[in-house]
């Protein structure tokens, strides 16, 4: 998995419960999409290597509120 895989980043993380937590996510270049409450987008993080090297994107559902 190369750095050109990724078109954003998550940038802070606020745990507001030990069920729910809030990401702030940047992208890297274009636009943010236009989303509605209720509607969700896929989330990749990539899984590391005790090295710190990238092997895989784990992806997962999210809301957006």
């Amino acid at each position: 998995m190369s750095k050109n895989d990724l078109n954003a980043k998550v940038v802070d993380k606020i745990l507001v419960h030990p069920e729910l937590m809030k990401l702030k996510v940047e992208f890297m270049e274009g636009e943010i999409p236009d989303f509605k409450p209720g509607q969700f987008g896929t989330l990749g993080l990539p899984e590391l290597e005790p090295a710190g090297e990238k092997v895989r994107l784990i992806r997962r559902a999210y809301s957006v509120a």
